[in-house]
Parts: structure tokens; C-alpha cells; sequence
């Protein structure tokens, strides 16, 4: 019999004070203990920086209570005007 591979994947888009998260959550394999963040990451983290300095926040952990990873995402809306 095969393993099952069966993986879900959770998304969440709110807005609160003034600021977009988004959270990603799974139910696959959990990071390594020693985790570097690769190429696609470092680019994602520069972008932020350069857009809105040090008004932003990411992070991408284990789940504490169950199987698999959850990243999350928050920045200030930004308008024109």
C-alpha cells in the first residue's frame, strides 16, 4: 500500500489596522530544525524591505499543534493619494 499524500493547504486574506495578512498553512512535513531561506524567500524579503522598510513582518514556522508549516504575511496598505 502507498503512503497517503493527501496534502491541504489553508489560506487567509484579512485586513486589520490598516495592514494586509495573509496567512498559509499546511498540513505537510514540518521545516528542519536548520532551515535557510533560498533564493525565491531572500528576493520575497528585499521586495518587502524596499517597499515598505521595516513596516512589514513574515515568517514561516512550524505548527506547534499539528503536522506542517505556516507562513505569515502582514504590510500597510498603501494608497494613492
Amino acid at each position: 500500500m502507498g503512503r497517503d499524500l493527501s496534502l491541504v493547504s489553508t489560506e487567509r486574506l484579512t485586513l486589520k489596522n490598516g495592514n494586509i495578512e495573509i496567512f498559509v498553512a499546511n498540513n505537510g512535513s514540518p521545516l528542519p530544525e536548520v532551515f535557510q531561506y533560498g533564493t525565491g524567500l531572500q528576493n520575497t524579503i528585499k521586495r518587502l524591505q524596499n517597499l515598505y522598510g521595516n513596516n512589514y513582518s513574515f515568517s514561516i514556522n512550524n505548527q506547534l499543534s499539528q503536522k506542517g508549516v505556516i507562513t505569515k504575511l502582514a504590510f500597510p496598505i498603501k494608497t494613492n493619494g
